[in-house]
């Protein structure tokens, strides 16, 4: 099935293009080059602004290996402000640099003195690239399609607060939808409720036309209904189940995980590091807001969006044994059991313990992000039970696990009650590594994870490459920093915890991570002992 890139440096663009793009059950993948996506004039042309960004565009692509079978595309926003535009339209193609130097107070001025008409037009313009072999299949002449959709409006009469919309970036307060108003409402259509602000979406009409013509051609193939397969019922102590595993912080979720990952061949996901996939792709790496607040809005409006991707994760993972870890809400658990197509049957289990004991636990692990105090501690516990934990453990009171004991025996007890015997792993030394696989992601992975007397938990992208020419010394195959710089700048990744130290960002395995690479060096053994 060919594939659809969006070519732009702009991460809110991007997650806008894919949230258009659900309707047509259409994947829009990102593609962001090492340091800029295009080189865009600035020009007041738009045939020339569109022509030159598209010719740098497909440069690009092709000198970066991007596949001749694919798709993609640009998107160029621009603004006619009526009143003030007489002579050429204004600010035009201009405007995302008009942005940066004008205020509301001058615009507000500059409206006054011409008799205060607000009207305006929004107008988007898509640029599509056709592969060849697309074009000469279905005896298209253009390689290249243009589409455009406009959204009339006004500028807001008085401007209002807009906080930070953590699920829909693209309604910022940084951009003219901050003062765009839409016909027929009050307030920008930053401030509208998500399903308000589609209908009235200045990027709808010139997407969506693309999106139409690539669906007219099956681009994206056939998207059947989901079948509800028959769940086949295993005998527990023959087939271990796929386990899904939730309970409050410290309470052992992740400790169980670990355990059936390395000792009893478990693939764990842990859900937060999908959490945190969702954020960084919408907000960056960079960004200082919380997490905490992004996760609840999200488990409100969007509650798949961890699912979601999670389950894509074990389809591409192929894994015969799954834990999962962390789910906060029941939504999560129903449109998990809804939507997983695997024969596994299902066990839930909710993992208990004193507060006292979980907080003592969060003290001994002094983790950079656990909670001081047991006030601090407790406002932690009535977040998770607001977000939908408390419903979780009236759910499954009848599948509670207690974690009051030591942690051999809380580990021993679900060992039986899966009917499972756990092998600690044997870590492979670094002569037995030798070579480096060829995927840069598996590398990184199990450079990461082996044990070496100079292993660090967080490293930089530089310090990762050093690594792994380390770790793979008798390989042919070389690591270049520029290379690991450009994975991890590609999209954000579930397999890694980010953290910042002196401007710099630094990486280490996340849970996930962890059993992810624990399933690769396992895989490993087992082809050379074939």
């Amino acid at each position: 099935m060919n594939k659809l890139f969006f070519i732009t440096s702009n991460r809110a663009k991007l997650m806008h293009a894919r949230h258009l793009a659900q309707r047509f059950n259409a994947p829009v993948r990102g593609k962001k080059y090492y340091g800029i996506a295009y080189r865009e004039p600035r020009s007041l042309n738009r045939a020339e602004l569109l022509q030159k960004s598209y010719e740098d565009a497909r440069e690009r692509w092709f000198k970066t290996a991007g596949n001749p079978h694919d798709f993609f595309f640009i998107e160029d926003t621009s603004l006619i402000i009526h009143a003030l535009s007489k002579r050429r339209e204004y600010p035009g193609v201009d405007v995302k640099y008009w942005m940066q130097e004008i205020t509301f107070a001058d615009l507000d001025a500059k409206l006054i003195r011409r008799g205060n008409n607000r009207d305006v037009t929004v107008r988007s313009d898509v640029v599509l690239h056709l592969p060849d072999d697309f074009c000469e299949h279905h005896r298209i002449k253009e390689r290249v399609i243009h589409f455009t959709g406009k959204t009339e409006g006004f500028i807001t009469e008085k401007e209002q607060p807009v906080e930070t919309n953590l699920l829909y970036p693209w309604l910022d307060n940084r951009s003219f939808n901050k003062w765009f108003v839409p016909k027929g409402f009050r307030v920008p259509i930053s401030a509208l409720p998500i399903e308000v602000a589609d209908r009235h979406d200045i990027r709808r009409n010139s997407i969506g036309a693309m999106l139409q013509y690539l669906s007219n051609y099956n681009v994206f193939g056939d998207h059947p209904e989901k079948v509800n397969l028959p769940v086949a019922k295993f005998l527990p102590h023959l087939f271990p189940p796929l386990l899904i595993v939730t309970g409050l912080p410290c309470a052992g979720k992740t400790t169980l995980g670990a355990f059936l990952s390395e000792q009893c061949g478990y693939y764990h996901i842990e859900a937060s590091d999908f959490m945190k996939r969702a954020f960084y792709e919408r907000h960056g790496m960079n960004s200082v807001l919380l997490i905490e607040s992004f996760a609840e809005e999200a488990l409100k409006k969007t509650p798949d969006i961890v699912v979601k991707p999670l389950l894509e994760e074990i389809e591409r993972s192929k894994a015969e044994q799954l834990v999962i870890t962390g789910f906060r809400s029941p939504a999560e658990i129903e449109i998990f059991r809804d939507c997983y197509r695997g024969s596994a049957e299902l066990a839930c289990w909710y993992i208990a313990a004193k507060q006292s004991i979980r907080f003592n636990r969060s003290v001994r692990r002094a983790r950079h992000d656990g909670a001081e105090t047991i006030d601090a501690f407790r406002k932690r516990d009535t977040l998770q039970c607001g977000m939908g934990l408390e419903s979780i453990r009236r759910m499954l009171r009848d599948s509670t696990v207690r974690n009051e004991h030591t942690i051999e025996h809380y580990l021993q007890s679900c060992a039986q009650r899966l009917g499972l015997s756990p092998a600690k792993f044997r870590w492979p030394s670094l002569i037995e590594l030798h070579e480096r696989p060829t995927s840069l992601e598996e590398a990184i992975l199990i450079g990461l994870a082996v044990h070496t007397p100079d292993k660090l938990s967080e490293l930089s992208t530089t310090e990762i490459a050093h690594r792994l020419n380390k770790v793979f010394a008798g390989s042919s195959i070389n690591t270049n920093k520029n290379n690991v710089s450009r994975y991890f700048n590609f999209k954000p990744h579930p397999f890694y915890k980010v953290s910042k130290a002196d401007e710099v960002l630094k990486y280490s395995l996340s849970a996930t991570g962890l059993s992810r690479a624990l399933h690769l060096l396992k895989s490993r053994q087992s082809r050379q002992h074939l």
